[in-house]
């Protein structure tokens, strides 16, 4: 899944998981983001990623992580 949201816009993920993503080229094997980050009560397993960013590659400040395993 490719999901693509403005610079300007704050991405809010709540009650997710994330298993088994992979990225041959490139950062964030589930999520990429360039704009504010909120993740929250999600779950993250087995992500990759060839370059940074296993699970999350944010190309600004990751403002919330609460309750993710």
């Amino acid at each position: 899944m490719h999901m693509h949201f403005g610079v300007n816009k704050a991405l809010r993920i709540i009650n997710c998981q994330f298993t088994s993503n992979a990225l041959d080229d490139g950062d964030g094997g589930a999520i990429y983001s360039v704009g504010e980050l909120y993740v929250e009560n999600s779950y993250f397993y087995n992500n990759m990623a060839d370059n940074y960013g296993g699970a999350i590659y944010t190309q600004q400040t990751l403002n919330s992580l609460l309750f993710c395993y």
